[in-house]
């Protein structure tokens, strides 16, 4: 009902890209109340992904914190970009989600169309580290398993661990104090593989090197 009225207005010239006192156009409600036929029809009459209301947010952002994840991969796959930052902040929707909802379903969405979970906002922390020091513990799991970055470091120097000791995360804590020393024992581990191998390599030409003398 609600796109069929839209649809009458939007034939009598009804302005898609209107907002209202806040800076909200219509797409950014639709998509905020998960109305994908009218954010479907707004789009077919003009209306913009990168329109930004007055707190800088688009479309997309709206679509992640209302959480629908269907209505979201329908808005990427038709060109929402995924990492568009808001001009306050420096936020993509994925950092929105780990600094509100915690949403992971949503987060996986963005994920699987290529949003980069080390990204860094305006003040300087990761998506991880948000994701922590807001307690978002299934959030934070799916950022490790999907590759982010345990180790980076804010302007401050703290990581995501210390970001959820300072919030006493207890549950993150752990999680994180376990994954930090997994995957500091790989480290260590590549860069013994890697010695080895150099070592490995100077045998070689000093074998090399004597087979030749030997031989002249």
């Amino acid at each position: 009902m609600c796109s069929d009225v839209m649809e009458i207005l939007l034939e009598f010239n009804a302005d898609p890209e209107y907002s209202n006192s806040s800076g909200k156009t219509a797409l950014m409600i639709a998509c905020y109340a998960g109305q994908e036929d009218a954010a479907k029809l707004l789009r077919e009459h003009g209306a913009s992904w990168e329109t930004r209301d007055r707190n800088g947010l688009t479309a997309i952002h709206w679509t992640a914190d209302g959480g629908h994840d269907d209505l979201l991969l329908w808005v990427l796959r038709k060109g929402g970009p995924v990492d568009i930052e808001d001009s306050v902040n420096g936020w993509t929707p994925l950092m929105r989600v780990a600094c509100l909802s915690g949403n992971d379903e949503v987060a996986e969405v963005l994920i699987g169309k290529g949003a980069d979970i080390n990204r860094i906002d305006k003040s300087g922390k990761t998506v991880l580290m948000a994701a922590s020091m807001n307690g978002h513990f299934n959030l934070v799991r799916l950022l490790v398993d999907k590759g982010a970055d345990v180790f980076l470091k804010n302007r401050e120097g703290k990581t995501a661990l210390e970001f959820a000791r300072s919030m006493e995360r207890q549950r993150i804590i752990k999680y994180l104090e376990f994954q930090v020393a997994k995957d500091e024992k790989q480290r260590k581990a590549k860069l013994l593989e890697e010695k080895l191998k150099e070592n490995q390599m100077k045998l070689d030409q000093m074998q090399i090197g004597a087979n030749k003398i030997l031989t002249e």
